[in-house]
């Protein structure tokens, strides 16, 4: 078995370096719905979903995971980004910061089922409204 401990530093580098890049791309998203802001969010968020869940770190991974699904909603045109998007993206980007601060701390991760559940359930309202 491996041990991961030793990619921490690492790990910890590149997701702090991702949450920067989603939360530029969320910014740009809000004042233009750039499609290529859209393209590197949802890339991020897999980059950063792979990382977490390689790392054990599997609320933080599927709340990516979740964001990822969304943002791929949007690209396929199931979705718009609304006001509500936006609010439950920016409220998701700080739960992943809050998330990772604690990783960093302690080597434990945020509960995050309640902000996963969000953002299923807004995909599950998209999926309802495209049958």
């Amino acid at each position: 078995m491996t041990d991961i401990s030793q990619y921490k530093e690492l790990f910890l580098s590149s997701s702090q370096q991702l949450l920067k890049e989603l939360t530029e791309d969320s910014a740009v998203l809000k004042n233009q719905g750039s499609n290529e802001a859209l393209e590197r969010f949802h890339r991020n968020a897999h980059s950063l979903k792979s990382e977490c869940l390689a790392m054990g770190f599997t609320q933080t991974g599927n709340l990516c995971k979740a964001l990822e699904h969304l943002t791929q909603a949007v690209i396929e045109k199931k979705a718009e980004i609304t006001l509500e998007i936006r609010t439950i993206v920016d409220k998701s980007l700080n739960e992943l910061s809050s998330s990772i601060e604690l990783i960093a701390q302690n080597g434990h991760e945020k509960d995050l089922s309640e902000s996963i559940k969000s953002v299923e359930t807004q995909l599950a309202n998209f999926q309802q409204n495209t049958l």
